[in-house]
């Protein structure tokens, strides 16, 4: 039952609690759905959904009475990540106007392709080019979107990271804005940004996160199978969300397989153990002998490809648009993959 956003940074949904659990004004809700010519039935289900919404008072075990809350969803209400995507449409909106009209200027790879700010759940990437006339622009602009919509930004969950711009200026914006200042590289969403894919350093938090549940592990007794199935089913899962976007050095590979074998063979604990059998073997499918542990480096191929699959089948998502609009339209095949960006 989404509605179709007409912008096409299209805002995205995923697991988490939403910033609307009690806190968004209905009005703005019914407003956005006004705007986007959606205020038919499903409208009439939302507005419902919040309107009728009641809680009541455990005394002495029993619920006594019913209260009823002049705004906002039950808490975890499913609903939630859909009125989110309904209000930061209007946001995104609104920003867009304001890039339109010369109000705000966000990062331009040419005239073709310019971004000025990217939804993902609730948070915001906003792009913009320094200067303070932009910045007292979109400093309004969110201050505006924060009355009609009854939300508040998050100053001490928000930061200003300067791109080729001084550590001066950026300490001064910061202030501005009451916000902290960082620098690359730095970690967003469990991905790090800005740092050299090809380098042992980049993949540490990987390593980490691994050695972290072998460390748990330490003093529990564990068969052999159990320590199998920990490790495709859990250890196996770690690098995944990394691996999907950047190819990995072989030495880090290697690493973290390394850790995989001692446990499969020693245990977590570090006890004597040899290794019984050759770990290519190991890693080959149980139709061909094996134990079926995924081989990162065969993993990370693959997970690969399917962005050069998404490449052709998404003509009109926003970082195929971006791709294009850097490499000059390139073929995929012909884009150089020595770059040592994570960007």
């Amino acid at each position: 039952m989404f509605l179709e956003l007409e912008s096409w940074k299209k805002a995205c949904i995923f697991k988490g609690a939403s910033i609307f659990e009690g806190v968004l004004e209905v009005g703005v809700l019914e407003e956005c759905l006004y705007l986007q010519r959606s205020f038919n039935l499903r409208g009439k289900w939302i507005r419902g959904c919040i309107s009728n919404v009641t809680y009541s008072v455990l005394i002495n075990g029993r619920p006594q009475g019913r209260i009823k809350a002049n705004r906002g969803l039950r808490q975890g209400d499913p609903l939630s990540p859909f009125l989110f995507v309904i209000a930061m449409d209007y946001l995104s909106r609104l920003l867009s106007h304001l890039e339109a009209s010369g109000a705000i200027k966000g990062v331009s790879l040419n005239n073709n392709c310019n971004i000025s700010h990217i939804l993902f759940a609730d948070d915001i990437l906003l792009f913009l080019e320094d200067n303070d006339f932009f910045l007292n622009n979109l400093r309004m602009a969110l201050f505006l979107f924060e009355k009609a919509s009854g939300l508040k930004i998050n100053l001490s969950k928000s930061a200003l990271v300067p791109v080729n711009v001084s550590l001066n200026r950026a300490k001064e914006c910061a202030s501005f804005w009451d916000i902290s200042c960082h620098s690359l590289p730095l970690s967003y969403l469990g991905v790090p940004l800005g740092g050299n894919p090809k380098s042992n350093l980049f993949w540490r938090n990987v390593e980490d996160k691994i050695q972290k549940k072998l460390n748990n592990w330490k003093y529990v007794q564990i068969s052999k199978g159990g320590r199998l199935t920990l490790i495709k089913s859990t250890l196996s899962s770690l690098p995944i969300y990394q691996l999907s976007v950047f190819q990995a050095p072989s030495s880090m590979c290697k690493n973290i397989e390394k850790a995989w074998r001692n446990f499969l063979w020693k245990g977590s604990n570090g006890s004597k153990g040899s290794h019984l059998i050759n770990w290519t073997k190991v890693s080959k499918s149980k139709e061909e002998g094996g134990l079926g542990i995924s081989r990162l480096q065969v993993t990370n191929k693959d997970l690969l490809s399917k962005w050069l699959w998404r490449y052709f089948s998404e003509p009109n998502a926003l970082w195929r648009r971006l791709i294009q609009c850097k490499y000059k339209g390139k073929h995929p095949g012909d884009i150089p993959s020595n770059n040592s960006s994570s960007s």
